[in-house]
């Protein structure tokens, strides 16, 4: 108990760390500029997965399965492998970002720096995990935070440019990168010891084929978490990406606890249990339960504190964004309990039908965008989130009922 209150405490002064720190960017460089850095932030988290293979979910099935080789060889040649990925994504961007958005190219050279530093996440976090190390893992994951709030409250007292802030901003996620980068280290030197360390690692397209399916969920999460900010931001200009932003900060900050909960904490014994034999459907019922009390509490929430939470947060400018945030709050529940459920999804069945649902539903959230934005503007963006998310928690739960029906047929799993 004192580690998961560690985690999700530590991942709610993050929030809180987080939070301030988009509040004070939002404030001094306004809505056209917001727009455009959560427009940014939101085309890192799509790419992020991808570029790192899902090499933080191999390296947890690595612990679970006792194959330290692999994960000696993520640690070593595949981050060799994440380093190349981003030099090509990172000479892309310098030619495409400007042609689309109308900026400097130095913007998203400094910018790049943040890509790498979030790549480095899904590893950081899962070296923590696998060794329930959570005391660590909570003080890691308050540095990206830390970061963006310190980025901004020089740019803020220094009267910075938008350049400048995003030169400093640079600049500290350099330091994370180094953190990163040393915790990688050490848990790399700690499993050489182990016994079969040494043994053949898998050839690399065969890791490449077990990594992708866990990137390529990654990115479709994030085509249906955040294209919405990135659509906006190209369709209907970037002040109304600044503004639906503004409230999506809220709802990112209600996922945030059910997300950590998951995937910080509970995500490493998850592998776990299906390697074992443990009856997991009490256990996934009781997560759900918990699950549906804590989205109907923010749901409600939402609907009586909005107009106060817009205004202390960013002032008149952003009064709209009550309006949204009141909708989009209907998406957390849905989107909790598919959180819930798409958690159990691990093993390589499970992952391959998490992958297709998420395709089907990035694909909908893509196209609802293109359809309701044109005509409704930023409630057409609030539409295709919430029929977005009720798409996802049906597939998931049409799935995990899948995975536990073959489970309870392979192993005698009640049900």
């Amino acid at each position: 108990m004192k580690r998961l209150l560690a985690v999700l405490g530590s991942s709610v002064i993050g929030a809180g760390i987080g939070f301030a720190a988009t509040v004070i960017i939002a404030r001094r460089f306004g809505a056209a500029d917001f727009g455009f850095f959560a427009s940014l932030i939101a085309i890192w988290a799509l790419l992020a997965p991808v570029i790192g293979f899902g090499s933080g979910k191999l390296i947890l099935r690595a612990q679970a399965q006792g194959a330290p080789a692999l994960a000696v060889w993520l640690l070593g040649r595949g981050l060799l492998v994440i380093a190349a990925a981003l030099m090509v994504v990172t000479a892309f961007v310098l030619v495409a970002g400007p042609l689309a958005y109308d900026r400097h190219w130095g913007v998203f050279l400094l910018a790049s720096v943040a890509l790498a530093s979030l790549v480095l996440q899904d590893p950081t976090k899962a070296v923590f995990q696998a060794r329930d190390h959570y005391a660590g893992l909570a003080g890691w994951q308050l540095l990206p935070p830390i970061a963006r709030l310190v980025a901004g409250g020089v740019a803020l007292l220094g009267g910075l440019s938008f350049l400048g802030f995003m030169a400093v901003y640079a600049f500290a996620e350099l330091i994370v990168i180094a953190v990163s980068l040393g915790c990688l280290s050490h848990y790399r030197r700690h499993i050489r010891q182990q016994p079969d360390a040494q043994a053949p690692a898998p050839a690399m397209p065969q890791i490449l084929r077990q990594g992708m399916p866990f990137a390529v969920s990654g990115m479709l999460y994030t085509i249906y978490y955040q294209v919405d900010v990135v659509m906006l931001g190209l369709m209907a200009g970037l002040e109304q990406a600044g503004i639906y932003k503004a409230a999506f900060v809220f709802i990112a900050a209600a996922y945030l606890l059910p997300s950590t909960f998951f995937q910080r904490f509970l995500l490493s014994r998850i592998f776990r249990w299906w390697e074992s034999s443990i009856h997991l459907v009490p256990i996934v019922q009781r997560s759900l339960f918990g699950c549906f009390i804590f989205g109907g509490l923010v749901v409600g929430f939402f609907a009586l504190f909005a107009d106060p939470l817009i205004a202390i947060a960013y002032g008149k400018g952003y009064s709209e964004a009550a309006v949204y945030l009141r909708w989009l709050g209907l998406a957390v529940v849905l989107h909790t309990l598919a959180i819930g459920v798409g958690a159990y999804l691990v093993t390589a069945p499970g992952i391959a039908r998490k992958v297709r649902v998420q395709v089907v539903t990035a694909v909908l959230n893509v196209l609802g965008n293109l359809l309701m934005i044109p005509a409704f503007g930023i409630m057409g963006a609030v539409i295709a989130t919430i029929g977005t998310e009720a798409v996802l928690l049906t597939g998931y739960a049409a799935m995990l009922m899948r995975e536990l029906r073959d489970r309870r047929i392979a192993h005698a799993d009640p049900v």
